[in-house]
């Protein structure tokens, strides 16, 4: 949900989130920023898959289009007005080289918590783990840790600060 720069690398922003990978989705939102993502195509992203090779972090937040739950196509409720969520087909931006930023897409799946300086890996779906058996691509880390949480921490969903080795 979250991803702050907090020292700018490399932003890419001549992509669109590729629409085939949303089909069957019928949750309000795809994706969220923060999470790892590939070239799906042509200048097309999404969440990685095993296997696939990590490109970089996603920067927004991608929902589905409203038709998919009834509503006019091109619809947009007040709130989606200047917000920087995007739309499934639209527009996305990605982060794809150095840089430091705070993100709450991660998951603690070797020891229950996370410490700093540990390599972090993109699970199928593109959420960051320190367990390198759950990487896409065998023992490829993404980013480096650059604070410890704690079990409670990561409970109650503090940030984790990270430098993007993408």
């Amino acid at each position: 949900m979250v991803f702050i720069i907090r020292q700018p690398g490399v932003e890419d922003i001549h992509n669109v989130h590729d629409a085939a990978t949303a089909s069957g989705v019928t949750d309000a939102v795809v994706c969220q920023a923060g999470i790892v993502v590939m070239i799906s195509g042509d200048q097309k992203v999404a969440p990685v898959t095993s296997g696939s090779q990590p490109y970089g972090f996603l920067l927004q937040r991608v929902k589905n289009q409203y038709d998919t739950f009834g509503l006019p196509q091109g619809f947009r409720y007040a709130g989606d007005l200047g917000s920087s969520d995007a739309f499934v087909g639209d527009a996305v931006g990605v982060f794809v080289s150095g840089g430091i930023a705070d993100t709450d897409q991660y998951a603690a799946d070797s020891t229950g918590a996370i410490v700093a300086g540990s390599f972090l890996y993109a699970k199928d779906g593109g959420v960051l783990t320190d367990d390198s058996s759950l990487s896409v691509i065998a023992d490829t880390p993404v980013a480096v840790a650059k604070n410890s949480l704690s079990a409670n921490a990561i409970t109650n969903g503090k940030y984790l600060r990270i430098k993007s080795l993408l």
